[in-house]
Order: structure tokens, then C-alpha cells, then sequence
């Protein structure tokens, strides 16, 4: 190991990517002064390419300097066991301009201790030499220089430590990657059972009349749901959330959660105090998010006293002045450490006995409570204990989307449903013909192009993952062979972690519904694409953006494509896209996600909510893959990432809009 204080050479070897943190070019030599890694910014001062600057021996062969330059940058890269200070050599670029360069040598050794190379960091004050030239006589002194020198270190001693926490935050990514990789095959395995316990959970309950059979079946629904939505947060962990917020007053949810709980909590034997202010009000929030914070406060709180002379846990609501409610979970056990309050909100850390915690519970808490706008700390309690303290503002939530009431307008139509899952494709059936649809069901490819042979149908059900090909290929074969039913098509799948799977499906422009899926969404998908629409709505939409450019932009793009051929108009915020559906109807809203008075999934609710034959299409300013995964599950139609590849926006709408 390195002596305490020197820098390895195998973190950056192992970890060339570290380098493109720094936007200075930083290069790293061995002891016999070749280049073995080096950032982007250093090539243009070579006289090779990326590949080249590697194959030279020696890097005064490859960096564009002049030969008293060469020789400092021999001395301060060779190694040794002290860092060479700062000083300035002068040279050329690749073009032949003169540049002036401030560098610094940083020695890094191997893992006996020994010399084996240097990292060397190079600033470009080109323009500020320039400059200096000009005003020569003002900046000269040994004040002013003696300032520079020390501001640059100062960088350097920031770009280091840029460096470490670039390493550290690798390592971190690296651990979730491989918890990702675990999960995502775990959530492929459960997704098609889930699928198939919520769907026939919702057909028992619609025709049971036994009041006691009807609550079990509630539970078994409720705790596949949770199941679902565990599963979704634990895939989702290291990216951005949106909960689907819904009018709830917290007292029921804890209530509910604890009654839940109830027997886990008998088997540790501990005295259950419920302090729960009466009459507080509701607030907007997503219940099955936030009941995962408290079964995960209430167990950790159980664990803590668990063996204790004292087994008390407590969980008290109140309102909280000037932020909204407040929910407390106190435990009566040994409590946590003083130092360690804060560290266990830290991915992997955990208070518990190896093989007892994740160390990701907290970090899931904390995540879902500063989507809600809110917060969540603990406190070492005075006499022993520990107390865990939820802040939550008070919301309104957007309007529900409810069922689609035209659910008569599928009678009739003729439905294929492709899935290899045997119990997937008769629930889909079931829901079909409840919604008046004649429908057909096959396991894979083949099977599906010989039922198109023999029949026509309105809409494809697909999977996308079939024993002999997949449901990408037979859409793309489709596209080729059967336009009109390419644009019919309805993907299902329950690769909800696959990247890859999710870009190709949206590239497609077709609705996708990830397993389980509520089947609300797909009859709302299906009412979208069948329902009759008249000849002023068939070919309109309604652009939703609240910048000026973009609006103006994607009207010229709409309204350049003739095979299109649709009429265009555009709103600045959703309330003005909401009164203008209420003047006349559109086929289709393209609506940005974040805009100042509303967000794009709230206006998706309204518009899913009072317009449920109108397409939405949500626009965000990058790929995001929880987008990606939530739209179609709020009964969006399709997801563009922005910029927005115009082939893309034409295939999307094209779809929606259906031939001319």
C-alpha cells in the first residue's frame, strides 16, 4: 500500500473515466515518462489522436512544446516522493499558436510504496498571458505573482479533491450497479406473476359479493401492489422520482400501515403506542410510496428494541407550524450513535448486524420524502432511543384519472393478443371481452403472422419478449409488410429495467405498458387509438411548452410535414391547453413535463381525467428512464426526449394520428 498521504497509480489505471471529471488537461506518465492515461482536453496540444498519444514511448514525442518546455516537463514528471511546484512553460498547439501553460507534477506509486509515475495537470492561460502582456508593467511584482501562484495551487488542491470524490462516487456507483443487475433479474422473474395476481384480484373482487372474501382479496391486491412498487423503487433507487400523488390524510394511512403490521410487530413482543392528532388534513401524496417509509421506520424501530428490558415504539402524528404535517417514530432502544444520525441516510450504511440490513432503507425514505417536498432526520433521545422525524407540506393533488366511462366504444372491435405467458393471455382475454372486444390470444411470432393472414384486427396486444423472436421484431417486420397494423400495436413488457429494451420501444413511437400494468391504462390506450373521432379533432394537436422557441419550433416542424397533415396550435402553460380543450377537441396534446403553473403529468391527469379519447405525448429536456416507465402507467401515449429528433416526432403522431 502507498505510504499514508501518497497517491496510487491503480485507481486511475483501473479507472481512466476519473480524468474526464477534470476540464483541464491531465495526463499520467510512468516512470519511464510514457503516457498510459490521459482526459480529452489534452489532446489538442499533441501531435496525435487519442489511440497514437498511447503508442509513443515518451510523451515529449506527442505534446506540442518547445524544447526548454520539454525538459521542465521531464524534471516534474519524473518521479519522486514530494509533488513539483507550479511553474509556467510555453510551447505551441497542435496548429502551430503559441500557448502559454501552467503545470504541475503530482507523484503516484504503487501498491509497495514505490515510485511509479506522476499525474501531470496542465492549465492553459493562453488568453490570460495575452493579456498580461498588455499590462505588463500593472501585474509585475512579487505580490501579484506570489497570489497567482497560490490561487492555481488552491485549484489543483480542488482538482484533486475532485478526483476523490469522483473515485468514491464510482465505487458507490459501482455497488448499485451490481444490487441493479440482482434486482433487475429478481423484478423479470416476479413481474409476470404480479401481473397475474393483481389482474385476477381485480376480476374476484368485481364479482364477489362476500364482504369477508372481498377484504381478503383487497389485501392480496394491496400487497402485490406494494410488491410491485418495492420492486420499482429498488430499480429506480439512483434516479429521479415522481410520485403519483392522490388526496390522503395520513392518520388512515398510518393507521392502515400499522394494522398491516400488526402481526410482525406481535413476534417482538413490544408495547405499540399510536399518538395520532385527530382532524388533521389531507394532503396530496403518493400512499404506496410513503407506506414504505413507515413499514420501513416501524421495522426498524421493532429491530432496535428487539432483546431490550424496555419495548416500547411510538408513532405520533401532528400538524407542523408553517411547513404542514408531522409524523414521529420514536424506539425506546440503545439509540444511534451521535456521529452516525446522518451517516445512515448513506447508501450501504447500516447500525444493523451484518446479514440484518441493506443499508438502503433509509436512503429509499429519504429520497421519497424530498419528492414529496418534504424531509426526514433522527435524533438521539435523551434517555436512550432513538426518534426518526417526518416533514410533509400540505398539497392539493391533481385531478385522478378514473376508468374511461366510454368503455362501449371497444365493443366490437377485434383485438390480438400476443404474450408466451399462458396465464397473462387469458387475463387479457377476460378484460377484453368484459370491454366488449372479440378477442384472439396466441403465445409467440409465428403464430401471430398466421392469425393476421387469416383475420383483421383492430389493435396488437404485444410482448416483447417471446420464445421464438421478440415483439420488437415483429413490429418491425409489420412496419415492412402491414403498415396499417404496425401502427395498431401496443407493446407490454416486464423488462422495466432493461435501458436498451426501453430506448428501441420508444423509438417505435408505440404506447408501451410495463408488467404489472393497470389495466386501466391499456383499455385507456385502447380507447385513444379505436374510438371514432370527428374529421376537425382526428388531426389536430395542441403543442403545450412554456418557451417560446420551442412552441415556435415544433409548429414548423409539425406543420412541414405533409404526410402528417394535421392543424397545429399552441398554448404557453396547462391551463391555457385545458380551456383550449374545453373549446374544441384535439387528438392529440404534446405537452412538456415541467412547466411554471403545471406539470406535465398533472395536465396528463386532467386532460386523462375530463379528455380520455385525447392522445397525451410528454416532452423532457433528456432521456429519462422513470419518465419512460411512469407516462404510460398515468395513461400517456407516447414519451419524446428533447431535442426532439423530428423522424421521431413524425413516427409518434404518425401513430396516433393514423394514416391520412
Amino acid at each position: 500500500m502507498p505510504a499514508r498521504g501518497h497517491h496510487s497509480l491503480q485507481p486511475f489505471l483501473d479507472n481512466p473515466g476519473l480524468l474526464e471529471a477534470v476540464s483541464d488537461p491531465v495526463y499520467i506518465v510512468d516512470r519511464e515518462l510514457r503516457i498510459v492515461a490521459h482526459n480529452r482536453a489534452l489532446l489538442p496540444l499533441s501531435r496525435a489522436t487519442g489511440p497514437e498519444l498511447l503508442a509513443r514511448p515518451r510523451a515529449r514525442e506527442v505534446l506540442v512544446l518547445d524544447r526548454w518546455a520539454e525538459e521542465e516537463l521531464r524534471s516534474r514528471a519524473a518521479p519522486s516522493d514530494r509533488a513539483v511546484e507550479l511553474r509556467e512553460v510555453s510551447g505551441s498547439d497542435r496548429e502551430g499558436n503559441p500557448v502559454s501553460l501552467v503545470s504541475r507534477a503530482l507523484p503516484l506509486f504503487d501498491g509497495s510504496g514505490a515510485p511509479a509515475g506522476a499525474l501531470v495537470h496542465l492549465r492553459d492561460l493562453t488568453a490570460e498571458a495575452r493579456m498580461h502582456a498588455k499590462y505588463e508593467g500593472l501585474l509585475r511584482g512579487e505580490r501579484e505573482e506570489k497570489e497567482r501562484a497560490q490561487s492555481l495551487s488552491r485549484e489543483l488542491e480542488g482538482t484533486v479533491r475532485e478526483l476523490r470524490a469522483a473515485q468514491g462516487e464510482l465505487v458507490k456507483m459501482e455497488k448499485l450497479a451490481t444490487l441493479g443487475n440482482v434486482v433487475a433479474g429478481i423484478a423479470h422473474e416476479l413481474n409476470n406473476p404480479l401481473t397475474v395476481i393483481l389482474g385476477y384480484a381485480d376480476l374476484a373482487m368485481a364479482t364477489v359479493e362476500d364482504e369477508a372474501m372481498r377484504r381478503d382479496l383487497g389485501r392480496i391486491h394491496g400487497a402485490a401492489s406494494r410488491a410491485q412498487r418495492v420492486v420499482q423503487e429498488l430499480l429506480l433507487f439512483t434516479r429521479k422520482r415522481t410520485p403519483a400523488p392522490v388526496p390522503t390524510r395520513i392518520n388512515a394511512l398510518v393507521e392502515r400501515t400499522l394494522d398491516e403490521q400488526e402481526q410482525l410487530l406481535a413476534g417482538y413482543g413490544l408495547e405499540l403506542v399510536r399518538d395520532l392528532e385527530p382532524d388533521l388534513p389531507a394532503t396530496a401524496l403518493d400512499p404506496f410510496q410513503m407506506q414504505q417509509v413507515l413499514v420501513n421506520l416501524v421495522k426498524n424501530a421493532a429491530d432496535a428494541v428487539d432483546g431490550q428490558p424496555r419495548r416500547r415504539v411510538a408513532v405520533r402524528t401532528r400538524r407542523s407550524p408553517g411547513v404542514g404535517l408531522r409524523v414521529e417514530v420514536e424506539d425506546s432502544g440503545c439509540g444511534i450513535p451521535e456521529d452516525a444520525l446522518e451517516r445512515v441516510f448513506e447508501p450501504f450504511y447500516t447500525t444493523k448486524p451484518p446479514g440484518k440490513g441493506t443499508g438502503l432503507g433509509l436512503p429509499i425514505c429519504r429520497r421519497i420524502l424530498e419528492d414529496h417536498g418534504g424531509r426526514i432526520w433522527a435524533e438521539r433521545r435523551p434517555g436512550g432511543g432513538t426518534l426518526f422525524v417526518l416533514e410533509l407540506p400540505l398539497r392539493e393533488a391533481p385531478e385522478p384519472v378514473g376508468r374511461p366511462e366510454e368503455a362501449g366504444v371497444l365493443a366490437g372491435h377485434r383485438v390480438l393478443v400476443v404474450e408466451d405467458e399462458a396465464d397473462i393471455r387469458e387475463l387479457m382475454v377476460r378484460y377484453l371481452k368484459e370491454w366488449g372486444c372479440a378477442a384472439h390470444a396466441v403465445p409467440g411470432v409465428a403464430a401471430a403472422l398466421s392469425a393476421l393472414d387469416s383475420s383483421a384486427f383492430d389493435a396488437l396486444i404485444v410482448d416483447v419478449a417471446l420464445p421464438d423472436g421478440s415483439g420488437h421484431d415483429l413490429y418491425r417486420r409489420l412496419e415492412r409488410e402491414r403498415p396499417e397494423a404496425a401502427r395498431r400495436v401496443v407493446f407490454i413488457t416486464g423488462r422495466v429495467a432493461d435501458e436498451q429494451v426501453v430506448r428501441s420501444l420508444e423509438a417505435t413511437g408505440r404506447p408501451v405498458h410495463f408488467k404489472p400494468f393497470a389495466v386501466e391504462a391499456v383499455q385507456g390506450t385502447l380507447l385513444g387509438m379505436l374510438r371514432p373521432r370527428p374529421a376537425d379533432e382526428e388531426r389536430s394537436v395542441l403543442v403545450v411548452d412554456d418557451d417560446a422557441e420551442v412552441r415556435s419550433l415544433l409548429v414548423r416542424m409539425l406543420g412541414g410535414v405533409p404526410e402528417l397533415g394535421c392543424e397545429v396550435r399552441a398554448v404557453a402553460s396547462g391551463a391555457e391547453a385545458l380551456r383550449a380543450l374545453g373549446e374544441r377537441p384535439y387528438g392529440v396534446v404534446l405537452a412538456d413535463i415541467r412547466m411554471p403553473d403545471m406539470g406535465g403529468l398533472d395536465l396528463l391527469g386532467r386532460v386523462r381525467s375530463r379528455h380520455p379519447s385525447v392522445a397525451v405525448v410528454l416532452m423532457t429536456q433528456f432521456h429519462d428512464p422513470f419518465l419512460a416507465l411512469e407516462a404510460p402507467r398515468r395513461g400517456a401515449a407516447g414519451y419524446l426526449a428533447k431535442p426532439v429528433d423530428p423522424a421521431e416526432l413524425v413516427r409518434v403522431l404518425g401513430g396516433l394520428l393514423g394514416p391520412r
